[in-house]
This record gives structure tokens, sequence and C-alpha cells, in this order.
């Protein structure tokens, strides 16, 4: 059951662009998954994706800020 529900819920990414330009090498993966995925916004606290904004196209933003955006949209 659990792995049906996440086969339909779920969708893999194959990382298609490396990237090694974060300053913390650890947080490279999650700009190697918004671009791979062609993700519009990255939402994150981690200060080092934060003051990558933008990179490549994809905003990346604070939850507070994130909402706010979402809000103002609507």
């Amino acid at each position: 059951m659990w792995a049906r529900l996440l086969r339909e819920s779920v969708i893999f990414i194959e990382i298609t662009t490396p990237v090694t330009e974060c300053r913390d090498p650890k947080d490279d993966k999650f700009l190697e998954l918004a671009i791979s995925a062609k993700a519009d916004v990255l939402v994150s606290s981690d200060v080092h994706l934060l003051e990558m904004h933008p990179f490549r196209g994809v905003q990346i933003l604070q939850l507070t800020d994130f909402k706010k955006q979402i809000l103002d949209d609507q």
C-alpha cells in the first residue's frame, strides 16, 4: 500500500546539470535538483542558498517570503 502511494505521489527527477557553485558544497544537491526539475522556486532557510538568489532563473526564498508571494498572487 505505501509503495503504491509513493509511486503515485512522487516525481523522481534525474539530475542533468551538475552544480558546484554554492559556498557550502553540501547544498549543491538542492540547486542541482531545482535546475534539473525546472523549478520556479526553491524554498529554504539555509543562508548559503538564500545568498545565491536568484540562481539560474530559480528564485530562492524563505518560507515567509514564499507565502507572501503566493498570497499576493491570488
